[in-house]
């Protein structure tokens, strides 16, 4: 025969999957709080971490910027000493250019005509004299325009001077070549 059984079996069944539910359900809910603790943490962690490395960077970086600008000063100091460099070569150079000039002034000097003043200023040089023929005037500013010292001799005024036939005061101007500096500072 068959057996019936009347005790609520479904409903202490549907009571004990309740309770399981619940028991998963609080579990679950107490692995992801773990979850989300253990994730904060590690996050609060790595921020904190990182907020160190920030400082550590920014000490550095100011060290760094110190040290840019003492290299910005050094090498305005290294332009300024340059510059005192090119300044000193350029006298050095220069030294001995008045004797060479006048040097160069007696060699160009052709008989018969007479320097009465020679006069610098700048770049340029001022020659007044006596001549006694055109032709030797012109001989001078040909020696002149190709001496290694001087360019572009400019003949300023020439007049006859009173009782002498053929002798003249002249007044010229030549400018003074620069020399091409080699092996100059960088």
């Amino acid at each position: 025969m068959a057996r019936i059984n009347f005790l609520p079996w479904r409903e202490a069944r549907r009571q004990a999957r309740r309770k399981e539910f619940i028991v998963i359900a609080l579990g679950a809910m107490l692995g992801a709080m773990a979850v989300v603790l253990l994730v904060g943490q590690y996050l609060d962690s790595a921020s904190r971490h990182q907020s160190v490395r920030n400082l550590a960077l920014g000490r550095q970086i100011a060290t760094l910027d110190e040290q840019v600008a003492r290299f910005d000063e050094l090498k305005a100091q290294r332009q300024v000493s340059m510059e005192r460099l090119r300044v000193i070569q350029g006298l050095q150079g220069d030294r001995h250019r008045g004797g060479r000039i006048l040097e160069q002034l007696v060699h160009v000097l052709v008989d018969g005509v007479y320097f009465t003043e020679v006069a610098m200023g700048g770049q340029t040089l001022s020659i007044v004299g006596v001549s006694q023929s055109n032709p030797q005037l012109a001989e001078l500013m040909r020696k002149l325009a190709a001496s290694d010292l001087f360019e572009a001799p400019t003949l300023e005024q020439i007049r006859a001077t009173g009782g002498q036939a053929h002798v003249g005061a002249f007044q010229l101007t030549v400018a003074q070549a620069r020399p091409s500096v080699a092996g100059g500072v960088q």
